[in-house]
């Protein structure tokens, strides 16, 4: 199974790629695994100026957007008594803040029938002491998604 099977089969099915992240060896490896059907684009989705250059670099393209696939997550598991502002605030500034405005200026990008999905985790039900800031992040309502409430239709977000 490739290691970035979500890209891989999206590009073996005839799209083109563009797949975002703060580490430029692992971009370069999924490149790779890709293949030309794939463009990287280095930053950090808690960064407003990298989101804001990653679409730039699709909006260049000039053909939009099918599929918005959301697999952000950085994780650090500690207890509770261990957690410092610089952990919640990271947890929560990639997780959550980050996944909502990749989300949010995708919109005028979308193309009608576009499909946005956002990638949850499993471990938000594991019930370890160390992982309630994680698992807060991940999913924090009943149906598994922090975004829960973001079912404004695209068309009347991109007016």
């Amino acid at each position: 199974m490739s290691p970035h099977p979500t890209g891989h089969r999206l590009a073996t099915e005839g799209a083109h790629v563009f797949i975002t992240g703060r580490r430029k060896t692992e971009l370069d490896a999924a490149v790779e695994v890709i293949g030309s059907a794939a463009t990287a684009v280095i930053g950090d989705i808690s960064e407003l100026a990298d989101l804001d250059r990653l679409y730039e670099t699709i909006r260049s393209r000039g053909r939009g957007l099918d599929v918005l696939f959301a697999n952000a997550s950085v994780a650090a598991f500690v207890p509770l008594e261990q957690v410092t502002d610089e952990h919640f605030d990271t947890l929560f500034g990639i997780n959550v803040r980050g996944t909502l405005f990749t989300v949010q200026k995708a919109l005028p990008l979308l193309n009608d029938g576009a499909s946005v999905i956002l990638n949850g985790s499993t471990n938000v039900d594991v019930g370890d002491e160390a992982f309630g800031v994680y698992a807060a992040t991940k999913a924090p309502s009943p149906t598994g998604s922090p975004f829960s409430w973001m079912t404004a239709p695209a068309a009347s977000a991109r007016s």
